[in-house]
């Protein structure tokens, strides 16, 4: 397994909410990022869900 800041998210649980937050700026508001696995809380890794938000106003998913 290949995750580069664990040794570093393992002492400093607030880069890994720098990590989500990066994630979700740089995806943009159409999109939600969920944490599902969270190094801080004794799990392997991070590991996130990333889906497009549905919209209702259109009944379609954002572009």
């Amino acid at each position: 397994m290949h995750y580069p800041i664990k040794g570093a998210a393992s002492h400093c649980g607030k880069l890994c909410q720098l990590e989500h937050d990066i994630f979700a700026a740089v995806l943009g508001e159409n999109v939600e990022v969920e944490r599902l696995e969270h190094i801080t809380a004794r799990q392997r890794r991070c590991v996130y869900s990333i889906r497009l938000r549905w919209s209702v106003d259109n009944k379609s998913l954002e572009p």
